[in-house]
């Protein structure tokens, strides 16, 4: 039998080399295909964008979480992508009256706000920003709007060896140097009470706690922070700290050796007064809701269910229930004594998937539940009670209705897309 003298030639090659020659065609097609497939799908998305038309008068505030202070809602607006049709208001820091139109009280033009990281809060004393080009703090009077210089973060002169502000340093992890990075100093803030308010601040070198009186700018103390302390959490005047603890040898979980080989093998504890609220062998996740803070728990090695443990202003520390069969409950806010949450549970629907979900309210004197919506999913919301503001890609103003013992039974809609 004849072969073509091209097969003879063929079997005269390295077998190695006919691999490699293949892998690398088939490497060229992947990088063609793919570079294909993302110019398509730019050529789309800007079609798709194009063909919506844009309102210009359909200004929004946006969906970032906001305070409420003696009925009027402060709320940072501006940030994040604004959808196809929608133009974003000017950035910054705004009070939206119920009914009225919202007043942009701080202006990114005039000052360097972050929402990175807490950089602004608001109390009876006032709204607090910090200015994070010039790590100064100011106080805006809520009546005149008067703005004053509270605290100017003071320069620190590099101590004997160090680098200068700006300079590059080295960074570490894992016990090994990793490309350096440039590094500058910072002030965040850490907490707002009735008359003081706590600042963190990092002069390049040394990081501090600092409490300053809120009238004045006085501060009060100044301590180094320890490098375990995390942020703090407020309950009315009741003060929680996050603490960063590394786990006992041996402690083993889902992922747990990526973590101990980037330096990323430890946990979150909260402490009050240096004592741990989580029962032990526990680690908690934790965020302020209203007048209460929700510490989210479960076992270090992740083998049990998340608890709750939702700590209340008045000292008491209520025990929740996330996760009850197919039942899920996401905790919103307090207010007062009022725990309003969103229960998910499995559409009753014979034939019909997925979930429904409802607004409810808890008594955390009784434990009594009461149904406030139907056929409400909401998962970040701030109350007092009688205004309640859902946030996410963008802001919704309810008022909240009740009947004739008090408790919350209803919400009617104020405004949509504020």
């Amino acid at each position: 039998m004849n072969r073509d003298p091209f097969y003879y030639h063929l079997e005269e090659l390295d077998d190695d080399l006919i691999q490699e020659s293949a892998d690398a065609k088939r490497n060229r097609w992947k990088t063609l295909l793919l570079a294909v497939g993302v110019i398509a799908l730019v050529i789309v998305l800007v079609n798709l964008v194009l063909a919506i038309p844009a309102h210009e008068d359909a200004q929004n505030l946006g969906g970032e979480k906001g305070v409420l202070c003696d009925g009027v809602y402060y709320i940072y607006a501006g940030s994040g992508f604004a959808p196809p049709g929608e133009v974003r208001v000017p950035r910054g820091i705004f009070a939206y009256t119920p009914g009225q139109e919202p007043e942009l009280l701080v202006s990114v033009e005039d000052y360097s706000l972050d929402t990175i990281f807490p950089s602004w809060d608001v109390s009876a004393q006032g709204l607090f920003f910090i200015d994070q080009s010039q790590n100064t703090l100011w106080r805006m009077d809520l009546e005149t709007r008067e703005v004053t210089l509270l605290y100017d973060m003071p320069e620190e002169e590099a101590p004997e060896g160090g680098v200068g502000l700006g300079e590059i340093v080295t960074c570490y992890g894992n016990g090994e140097s990793s490309p350096a990075m440039e590094y500058n100093p910072y002030l965040f803030l850490d907490g707002l009470w009735e008359d003081h308010i706590a600042l963190i601040a990092n002069t390049g070198w040394e990081t501090y706690d600092l409490v300053l009186d809120c009238r004045t700018g006085e501060v009060l103390s100044q301590e180094i922070r320890s490098q375990s302390e995390g942020w703090n959490r407020l309950a009315g005047n009741r003060l929680l700290k996050e603490y960063r603890m590394d786990y006992p040898e041996g402690t083993e979980y889902p992922g747990w050796e990526f973590d101990k080989k980037e330096g990323l093998y430890h946990y979150t504890d909260l402490r009050e007064n240096g004592v741990s609220v989580l029962p032990e062998g526990m680690k908690g996740s934790t965020q302020e809701i209203g007048d209460g803070v929700l510490a989210v728990y479960q076992p270090l090695d992740q083998s049990g269910d998340r608890q709750g443990l939702l700590l209340l202003a008045d000292g008491r520390n209520v025990d929740l229930v996330l996760d009850e069969g197919d039942v899920h409950d996401e905790y919103l806010a307090v207010s007062g004594n009022w725990l309003f949450y969103t229960e998910q549970q499995p559409n009753p629907t014979p034939g019909m998937s997925g979930s429904v979900s409802a607004l409810w309210v808890m008594d955390l004197d009784t434990g009594e539940k009461h149904l406030v919506e139907e056929k409400l999913c909401i998962y970040q919301a701030v109350t007092d009670g009688t205004w309640l503001y859902h946030y996410g890609s963008y802001t919704v103003c309810y008022r909240v209705e009740h009947d004739e013992a008090g408790v919350p039974c209803g919400l009617t809609l104020v405004e949509s897309g504020i």
